[in-house]
């Protein structure tokens, strides 16, 4: 009887699963410790590929570069400089660029995935089940 063989991305749900409660990994007959900040990594990295996403892994150094941080936050440069300049993305200058410091690119994210997230909640709050739910004509 032949063992099914897996797809890579229900391998990479599997692996994602085993990851989170794993303490160490090995590979060719070698442990290695798993700090969380790994396990956090490789979970998200395996999450990704399991639901078909393109994944790049780009190492990001402390600070990024105006084009870096707008390549992350996938919108144009001079949309990001306007955000920078708006006082949305803490940034620092050194001489006559911008950087941002990586932290400050995250702690913006992570706010706008919260105001999202409130934004629904209070779209959410506003459903009556009162209202008729029917087709308005308008002509």
């Amino acid at each position: 009887m032949a063992t099914p063989t897996l797809t890579p991305r229900d391998a990479a749900r599997q692996a994602a699963d085993l990851v989170q409660s794993a303490r160490s990994l090995a590979i060719d007959g070698r442990e290695i410790p798993l700090s969380d900040e790994l396990k956090d990594g490789l979970r998200e990295l395996l999450r990704h590929i399991a639901a078909g996403d393109e994944v790049d892994v780009v190492a990001r150094p402390e600070y990024l570069s105006t084009q870096q941080a707008a390549e992350i936050l996938r919108v144009s440069r001079p949309t990001l400089v306007k955000m920078l300049d708006e006082g949305l993305i803490r940034y620092e200058r050194p001489g006559t660029h911008r950087r941002i410091p990586k932290q400050a690119l995250e702690e913006y994210l992570v706010a706008e995935a919260q105001a999202r997230k409130q934004a629904l909640e209070d779209l959410a709050e506003t459903f009556d089940s009162e209202l008729p739910d029917e087709v308005v004509s308008t002509r």
